[in-house]
């Protein structure tokens, strides 16, 4: 399996990524992954780093409101190019 892995990162492919949320309890910190049809987002903090799905490339950062429960679809939050 590792050696699928190993081909695929030397062609670029980029990587799948199921949503994901992590509660640290003794910091308070929470970090998840989540995506919409354009990005994978993850979120550190209640901020978000936007990467383009079908490449992997960084696209910018921004923060979702904290009365949006819902996942972000097509970057609803202000998206800024660093």
């Amino acid at each position: 399996m590792y050696l699928i892995g190993r081909l695929l990162q030397l062609l670029r492919v980029p990587g799948f990524v199921r949503p994901f949320r992590y509660y640290d309890g003794a910091t308070g910190q929470v970090v998840s992954i989540q995506t919409s049809p354009r990005y994978t987002i993850l979120t550190v903090g209640g901020k978000e780093f936007f990467f383009v799905r079908e490449t992997g490339k960084y696209d910018g950062f921004g923060a979702m409101s904290l009365e949006d429960a819902e996942p972000i679809s097509d970057c609803k939050a202000a998206c800024t190019q660093e």
